[in-house]
């Protein structure tokens, strides 16, 4: 059985937009957020059911509240059955 995947973002660093990959192996309710280096949630891209596979998700800077430059988090949960399976946070850089 494949494994939950979160992938690292690219370009990194990213100036306006990234994408942001990832691969489940089963379907599941999925939620993937960006949050500033201070743990607050800038925007949600993804929060949804979905089917096995894998997914790209573009993150643009310029439609979220004005970004400047600096770390941002990325964090991937998966629920199945309303328990979590999986979560995993990376880091990408928005260079302005």
């Amino acid at each position: 059985m494949e494994d939950y995947k979160l992938y690292q973002n690219y370009p990194n660093p990213f100036n306006p937009s990234t994408i942001i990959s990832y691969r489940i192996p089963e379907r599941v309710k999925v939620n993937l957020s960006v949050y500033d280096i201070k743990g607050e949630k800038i925007n949600e891209l993804v929060n949804q059911e979905q089917e096995k596979g894998y997914y790209e998700v573009k993150f643009d800077a310029r439609e979220s509240k004005v970004l400047s430059s600096g770390i941002y988090l990325y964090k991937l949960e998966v629920y199945k059955e309303n328990k979590p399976v999986y979560r995993k946070i990376e880091k990408m850089i928005l260079l302005k």
